[in-house]
């Protein structure tokens, strides 16, 4: 199960990442004032604006097919977390068990809103690349990323605001928190990685226009998720002790010790690009790897039991 977890946060980070990517990239109807940029696009002939249309595409292919892999794992997850729930074996697994679990169990209702709005992203992708290849739609409209920010927005914040945050004490403030919390992480890691797809073979993309305003957007990510980290720890955590006395506060500590890995990583790449080093290909890979792990160590979070939480000393 913490596998298909992890699927289904990884590629809906993913998502998030595709959905703005236009906006980084000079494709989306409101991209962020640049008037460099301006001046460029008003010089641009007929190539460039036939690369911008190649990009736009390929982030609308991508869009769709990672969209239909994410409702692949929501689904897997689902299958799985009922047959966890109701304690048989996954192949033994009842279509009864699955609605109910679906339905009735706070879990199960989240991954089933993962899976419609992954449903929803995939189809609006494949149907605006299918418009692009015949010519119907211009980059700067293709994939709107205006709802399709919203839909995978609201597919990854579904199963994290309701695990721990969702049965706490002080739930009214916690969810909210860990929600921003959840939003950020996915914009910031998200969209790296799907810059690092987008501009695949165009690194003149990547390092002049994405790799910029990516930096402005990645700082504030990075402040959100440390202070609602922060904030999400203390509301979970029964004491200041628990971070070392329990095995969800030292999954706590690895997680702040991976993200200030990758907050070093992402100053470093920020300074080379700074400097007008073009070859950071190397440095982005690294960043996405410790972001993986960050991940992966947020999804164990996100499956602890309570009993976690408590640790040996409550």
């Amino acid at each position: 199960m913490l596998f298909a977890r992890l699927a289904v946060d990884g590629i809906g980070a993913l998502q998030v990442g595709l959905a703005v990517a236009p906006f980084l990239t000079g494709q989306g109807r409101s991209a962020p004032p640049d008037r460099a940029a301006g001046r460029a696009d008003r010089r641009a002939g007929p190539a460039d604006r036939a690369a911008g249309r190649a990009v736009a595409r390929r982030t609308a292919a991508l869009g769709g097919l990672t969209g239909a892999a994410w409702a692949g794992a929501a689904l897997l997850a689902l299958w799985l977390g009922a047959a966890e729930a109701g304690g048989v074996d996954a192949f033994r697994l009842r279509p009864g068990v699955l609605a109910d679990f679906a339905t009735e169990v706070a879990a199960g209702r989240a991954l089933l809103l993962t899976l419609g709005c992954a449903l929803l992203v995939a189809v609006t992708r494949l149907v605006s690349f299918r418009a692009s290849a015949g010519g119907r739609a211009e980059p700067g409209v293709l994939g709107q990323p205006e709802p399709v920010i919203g839909f995978a927005l609201l597919g990854v914040v579904a199963g994290p605001v309701t695990g721990h945050a969702g049965g706490h004490l002080g739930h009214g403030t916690a969810v909210p928190v860990l929600a921003v919390h959840v939003a950020a992480a996915c914009l910031w890691a998200g969209g790296l990685a799907a810059l690092a797809l987008v501009c695949r073979g165009r690194p003149g993309l990547l390092t002049d226009l994405a790799l910029p305003r990516f930096s402005r957007l990645a700082g504030y990510c990075a402040g959100c998720v440390l202070l609602t980290g922060v904030l999400s720890a203390a509301f979970q955590l029964p004491a200041p002790s628990a971070l070392l006395d329990s095995e969800y506060g030292r999954l706590v500590l690895a997680k702040a010790a991976g993200f200030a890995v990758v907050l070093g990583l992402g100053w470093w790449t920020r300074r080379r690009l700074a400097e007008g080093n073009p070859r950071l290909t190397g440095r982005v890979a690294l960043e996405l790897v410790w972001m993986a792990g960050v991940f992966a160590v947020a999804a164990a979070l996100a499956e602890a039991p309570a009993a976690a939480i408590r640790g040996t000393g409550a």
